[in-house]
């Protein structure tokens, strides 16, 4: 198991953006989520998904919004935020902690975005975190919060062990690791591992 990291260093790599740069990266992309919270919009949904960027957002992870999000916004009794910037994690932790009791909720990001989708749950409970190909900074530990890990690995880019996802002693089993070889890129637009992702959200619904 990955020693835990030190305080100086979750500090400084989850350090959120000033406020001036949090208006520009993430508040026009939530505003439509955070209205809808305010209209009771979401209310009937059974549940909630969150999806986050990696590094250079649109660039580089647009299929997280344009087909991951595209397609699960097509289930029934789901609520599917728009993609936020991976630094976002926090904000996510906040409207899943605004959810009506007994629903589910489900965090997904790409590369950077992956290993900030774990971030949620050290703060927050998530029934279900995807992460598409982990690069860039290292995931949390799962445990508790967690009910179940997919680990989407491309090893069409690079391998970089300390950047999987893993589990505190006993929670090993809650993680469900993949290798495919699309590219880094790539990985989000992969219609198999997006089958994998409806087929936990549909189980999540039932």
């Amino acid at each position: 198991m990955p020693a835990r990291e030190s305080e100086s260093w979750k500090t400084r790599s989850r350090k959120r953006p000033r406020p001036s740069n949090r208006v520009l990266t993430a508040f026009i992309p939530a505003a439509p989520f955070c209205a809808a919270f305010l209209l009771g919009i979401p209310h009937m949904a059974k549940v909630y998904i969150y999806g986050m960027y990696g590094l250079g957002g649109r660039l580089f992870s647009a299929a997280m919004e344009d087909i991951v999000a595209a397609e699960l916004r097509r289930l029934g009794n789901v609520f599917v935020a728009p993609t936020l910037g991976y630094r976002e994690w926090q904000s996510i932790a906040d409207y899943i902690n605004m959810q009506p009791r007994g629903s589910k909720s489900v965090v997904m990001g790409h590369s950077m975005g992956a290993a900030a989708a774990t971030y949620v749950t050290d703060v927050t409970r998530v029934d279900l975190v995807v992460c598409y190909d982990n690069a860039g900074q290292r995931c949390s530990g799962i445990a508790n919060n967690c009910g179940k890990l997919l680990d989407f690995q491309d090893t069409a880019w690079t391998f970089v062990p300390k950047f999987r996802p893993w589990a505190y002693p006993g929670h090993e089993r809650k993680i469900f690791r993949t290798q495919v070889a699309f590219g880094h890129t790539r990985c989000p637009q992969s219609t198999e591992l997006l089958g994998r992702v409806i087929k936990e959200v549909k189980f999540l619904i039932n």
